[in-house]
């Protein structure tokens, strides 16, 4: 085990691993999650061993990019690990499915694309109006949940800087002005 590093060392440092392990204790929480890491190790074409039971678990297993064992189950995580190291050919398999499926599937244009498409299918314009004139009349703070509610430290800012990334990309598509037109009946 090496100590934390900084995030700019990450691809290098995943580059150089045989296998990425990923481990979540077994907390209904975590049934839902989609650890970033997961992703950062796709995208680097390294096979996935992880400890969690769910989504993640879930899509492991659609990008064909690992092994999802239960949680908190020590032989199991050492017989996967194993699997990976005596099976090379399998660990590369898993690498390159891994990658395909994060250039595929994880873009973060992409899915900003696919996030404006589901916004802009639901768009009402009388609830957005309705919305917008509830709003108070002077100007107040906004302020995410994940501003408030940092789990730890280099989550909170990881999470924040995928929200801002995705926001920019957001605003830089036609769903803002889309909405807009909507709600004063002319194009803006």
């Amino acid at each position: 085990f090496i100590d934390r590093r900084p995030r700019s060392e990450m691809p290098a440092l995943l580059n150089a691993a045989d296998v990425v392990l990923v481990a979540l204790r077994k907390q209904p929480l975590f049934e839902g999650a989609l650890p970033s890491k997961t992703s950062e190790a796709m995208a680097c074409g390294r096979p996935v061993v992880m400890t969690v039971a769910g989504e993640a678990a879930q899509m492991l297993e659609r990008a064909g990019a690992g092994l999802a064992v239960g949680p908190e189950s020590p032989q199991a995580l050492a017989d996967a690990v194993l699997k990976v190291k005596r099976e090379p050919a399998l660990a590369a398999r898993m690498g390159r499915s891994g990658r395909e499926f994060a250039v595929r599937e994880l873009d973060r244009t992409a899915l900003a694309r696919r996030l404006e498409a589901l916004l802009l299918g639901l768009v009402n314009a009388k609830v957005i109006m309705h919305l917008l004139n509830s709003l108070p009349q002077k100007p107040f703070e906004v302020m995410s949940i994940h501003d408030c509610f940092r789990c730890l430290p280099s989550y909170g800012n990881d999470l924040r800087w995928q929200y801002n990334t995705l926001l920019a990309e957001i605003a830089e598509s036609e769903l803002l002005s889309f909405i807009l037109t909507q709600i004063v009946k002319r194009p803006v």
